[in-house]
């Protein structure tokens, strides 16, 4: 920040030099306080003429018509980027019809269901494990254990579905092995959930895993869940999204 001094103060610093010197000659002080109170009114002097030209300056600067602001705590952001808007159809042009609401939408969902796919420490049977323990995620690399934890809820209860109330879960790979799920405290201490592992071979394929959950009550129920996705094929100026589990490497 730049010290700024108006024109009063120049004048009253001018007359404080020229008084320090009247003094010490009218009452024939020693040499060597003469001396001192004369490097003194020099330092004040040239604080002065420093504080003069700052002043100039300023003075030039708000002339030119330069917005001088002095911000505090304060960081420069940058220019928000303006959202882009839809290009207009040609005259005309009768715009699409909204996509269709598959069917599968209107029907009753007899359970619901909550699912983390984790990494763990734990070793494989083929001697790989991840680096982080418990980490939620849904990509993976061959050799590694893939820990299935869920929870089951029946939408005519409100209830969750326990070893008690069901005859059979499972989770089904897309090569058709049925992996059983156990109904335990996570950890030994809680919360209770189903869970069950898998290790991923060693030359299993590349890319998405589609796996089910399958659950069977004891009345007689059942019902199949799919993990949901989104896939798109690859195109000239975009790349394949698939956002199932991954295996890759």
């Amino acid at each position: 920040m730049s010290r700024r001094m108006p024109q009063v103060g120049f004048l009253m610093v001018a007359l404080l030099v020229a008084g320090l010197l009247a003094a010490a000659c009218s009452q024939g002080i020693p040499q060597g306080e003469y001396d001192a109170v004369k490097q003194q009114a020099a330092e004040l002097e040239g604080k002065l003429a420093t504080a003069q030209k700052e002043a100039a300056e300023l003075k030039d600067k708000a002339a030119s018509g330069a917005k001088l602001t002095t911000l505090i705590g304060a960081q420069l952001q940058p220019t928000p980027t303006p959202a882009p808007t839809a290009t207009p159809l040609p005259a005309g042009s009768t715009p699409p019809p909204p996509p269709e609401r598959p069917a599968y939408l209107q029907e009753q969902v007899p359970f619901a269901f909550y699912v983390e796919t984790l990494a763990t420490q734990r070793i494989s049977k083929y001697g790989v494990a991840a680096t982080v323990n418990c980490l939620n995620t849904n990509v993976f690399k061959r050799g590694q254990r893939i820990v299935y934890r869920f929870e089951v809820f029946d939408q005519s209860t409100g209830k969750r579905v326990t070893d008690q109330e069901a005859a059979s879960v499972k989770v089904r790979m897309p090569h058709g092995e049925e992996l059983v799920g156990r109904y335990s405290a996570r950890g030994g201490t809680g919360p209770w959930m189903w869970n069950t592992t898998w290790d991923i071979p060693l030359d299993y394929p590349l890319g998405g895993l589609d796996y089910e959950i399958l659950v069977a009550t004891k009345d007689g129920r059942t019902h199949s869940w799919k993990q949901p996705a989104l896939v798109r094929a690859a195109t000239a100026s975009a790349a394949a999204i698939d956002t199932k589990l991954q295996i890759v490497d």
